[in-house]
């Protein structure tokens, strides 16, 4: 099965894994409703934002996330990188993993290990896949 128009990749479905609260960040809202839908029918609990500063301002709500998933390139002040540091100093063991249609390895030189990097456009597998391995 694919996801906004991704090629299939033969990906077989992941095995369900278990709830988590998960940060959703896209600026495009088809593809926010798209991912927010593929995650909440896996379980996941998700809080969505079109903004960073909006993501910000409500991040006290999100102690106890486990995975923040944002793309990179926003229209707005903050990217997905400034969002993700900024989210990872207030909450504990957050993992990220970041996604993009756009080639930016300049911009993701401090990724951490444990995070990950999807490229636009992806597969439900794969996104399902990324999330069980960080939760």
């Amino acid at each position: 099965m694919s996801w906004a128009g991704a090629p299939d990749r033969g990906d077989e479905p992941p095995a369900r894994p278990r709830p988590a609260r998960l940060i959703l960040l896209d600026d495009d809202a088809d593809v926010r409703a798209s991912i927010g839908d593929v995650l909440g029918s896996a379980g996941h609990e998700v809080a969505a934002y079109a903004s960073g500063e909006d993501v910000l301002a409500d991040a006290d709500r999100h102690a106890g996330a486990a995975v923040l998933i944002a793309d990179v390139m926003l229209g707005g002040p903050l990217d997905g990188i400034a969002v993700a540091e900024a989210l990872k100093a207030r909450i504990d063991g957050l993992k990220v993993i970041y996604i993009t249609g756009y080639f930016v390895a300049e911009r993701m030189s401090g990724m951490r290990p444990q995070d990950r990097f999807l490229r636009k456009p992806f597969g439900v597998a794969e996104l399902l896949n990324a999330v069980r391995e960080l939760i």
